[in-house]
């Protein structure tokens, strides 16, 4: 907390709250120098086999001219209890491609470009289409809607995007939205989350099973979104999503969101590709 709050070099994809759950249930490496306190640290912010996820990395003030060694040797101490979970791709993503300073240190490390993030903003509440009538928007009910959200999950997204019922159970304690697309007979076909700051919303996710792609159910979930920010008195709506997700664009715009910069990225590193074992490194 002391690095994320204080020194310029920190990254975080989390927020600071989220902080004590992470650094008791993710893996993560601390960097210490000899008689001194520690001095930076790595963590992972999500979890779920095959794929694992930087959530943030940092140094204490002064120690910029170290950054690429701390790294490093995090890094080298990260891997192997990554592999011993089954994990075999990392994965750091970040919304300014090109000012982003730990995608340049990562790539130095052996990340490659993976894919790139499209930013979507919108002004005002306005809602153009009602979606879909035949299903409820109700709110998450982890005990009882744990499994079928998981089934959308990994129905409609790529194991790298996907949460388990650790996470979404997470993600319900940490959004003040969270709601399902149900069917009259009970089934789940879809979620979404979203969160707010002042008059700033966050759309955060959409999933709709793919076997329903086209029946207005994600219009129907974001017409939720909308309503909710509405109420919360956001009056911006900002998103970002993949620039491979078409089906995902047309939906957006068609409810006013438009294109902005900066462009996002994701980044990757296979662990095959890395297989030595963690070494001591003197710093």
């Amino acid at each position: 907390m002391q690095i994320l709050t204080q020194s310029p070099w920190s990254a975080q994809r989390f927020l600071l709250n989220e902080l004590p759950a992470l650094s008791a249930t993710r893996p993560g490496v601390i960097v210490y120098r000899k008689n001194s306190p520690y001095t930076a640290f790595l963590l992972c912010s999500s979890v779920v086999a095959p794929s694992a996820w930087i959530g943030g990395f940092g140094a204490e003030w002064g120690e910029h001219q170290r950054l690429e060694l701390y790294l490093q040797s995090s890094l080298t101490a990260l891997y192997p209890m990554l592999r011993a979970i089954g994990v075999d791709h990392l994965y750091y993503s970040g919304y300014d491609a090109e000012n982003d300073w730990l995608k340049a240190l990562l790539l130095k490390q052996g990340f490659t470009q993976f894919e790139q993030l499209w930013s979507y903003d919108k002004y005002g509440v306005t809602i153009p289409a009602e979606g879909a009538q035949n299903v409820q928007i109700r709110p998450f009910q982890p005990e009882t809607d744990m499994a079928g959200v998981c089934a959308v999950e990994n129905a409609a997204f790529a194991p790298l995007w996907r949460h388990d019922a650790q996470e979404f159970a997470e993600i319900y304690q940490n959004n003040p939205f969270f709601v399902v697309a149900v069917q009259d007979d009970g089934v789940i076909t879809g979620y979404q989350y979203s969160d707010v700051e002042g008059s700033i919303g966050f759309l955060i996710r959409i999933g709709v099973h793919p076997s329903l792609h086209g029946k207005g159910i994600g219009a129907r979930l974001m017409r939720a979104a909308i309503e909710f920010f509405d109420r919360a008195g956001a009056v911006r709506i900002l998103l970002n999503t993949e620039e491979t997700n078409i089906h995902a664009h047309r939906l957006y715009e068609w409810f006013g969101f438009q294109r902005v910069a900066p462009d996002g990225f994701v980044i990757a590193k296979s662990l095959a590709e890395d297989s030595e074992t963690a070494t001591k490194i003197t710093l």
